[in-house]
C-alpha cells in the first residue's frame, strides 16, 4: 500500500470512528466538502497543518492517521 493510501485509509477510518459525515467535517472546519471526499478517496493528501486540525478535531493522533490507523479495523 502506498503512502498516499495509508493515509486515506486512516482518514476514512478516523472519519468513521468519530461517527461524523465527511460533509459535517467539511462544514465546520470551513472546508469545501469535496477536499474531504478527495482526502477519503487519496485523490489529494491534505496540507500538514489540515491534517492536524482534522486530527485534532477528531481526537485521533495524526501518526496514527498517516499509518493507515492501523488500530481501528473497519474492513477496508
Amino acid at each position: 500500500m502506498t503512502e498516499r493510501e495509508l493515509l486515506a485509509q486512516g482518514i476514512r477510518r478516523a472519519i468513521l470512528r468519530s461517527g461524523k459525515s465527511e460533509a459535517d467535517i467539511a462544514r465546520r472546519l470551513n472546508w469545501g466538502a469535496s477536499t474531504v471526499y478527495k482526502w477519503c478517496r487519496g485523490d489529494s493528501r491534505p496540507a500538514p497543518k489540515n491534517l492536524d486540525r482534522l486530527c485534532t478535531y477528531l481526537d485521533v493522533d495524526a501518526e496514527d492517521v498517516r499509518a493507515g490507523y492501523p488500530d481501528f479495523a473497519d474492513g477496508s
